[in-house]
């Protein structure tokens, strides 16, 4: 076994360990919807920053950035510090100001905020924005489904399709 195989293993390992207890330690708390999907409202900037950072680019983190170090060399790492100074940055901007608006208004998600900002009662921006983050997702989804593929294939040897049948079964 080589050592990207043991390391990959061991990664998801931990990373679906965590998640596990993320889960039992929710669970056992007995907390409400506002506080899984907001965190209490507790979360700061910084780490709400790295968190979209990693959901948004993971795919291109996994695939596309290790290929980008390989072909130009260790100089590229600049991008992820950037990258990742970009995300903290943009996100202590708005993050205060984001968060004291949806406590004023109650909302919890991205569409249920853009209909209270924008008063609007016919529920059209609501369902719009829905709507534009379902297609979009739709895409994201694929994206990391064919990067996760990717990764499998090269890691393990394996064929395409039982790559993303596994990638498949540990994302759902």
């Amino acid at each position: 076994m080589n050592l990207a195989v043991v390391t990959f293993t061991l990664y998801l390992v931990l990373t679906t360990a965590l998640g596990y207890y993320g889960y039992l330690r929710y669970k056992r708390k007995g907390r409400t919807m506002e506080s899984y999907a907001l965190g209490g409202r507790s979360v700061r900037a910084y780490l709400m920053a790295l968190s979209e950072g990693a959901s948004t680019w993971s795919g291109w983190i996994a695939v596309s950035f290790p290929a980008l170090l390989y072909a130009g060399g260790l100089c590229e790492a600049w991008w992820a510090l950037c990258y990742i100074g970009g995300e903290i940055l943009g996100w202590s901007v708005i993050a205060k100001r984001l968060a004291r608006y949806s406590r004023i208004n109650g909302a919890i998600s991205v569409p249920e905020f853009i209909e209270r900002r924008s008063r609007d009662d016919t529920k059209l921006t609501k369902s719009l924005s829905a709507m534009a983050i379902l297609i979009f997702f739709i895409f994201y989804a694929a994206g990391n489904l064919k990067a996760g593929m990717i990764t499998f294939e090269q890691c393990f040897h394996m064929p395409g399709f039982i790559a993303l049948i596994i990638i498949a079964v540990l994302c759902a």
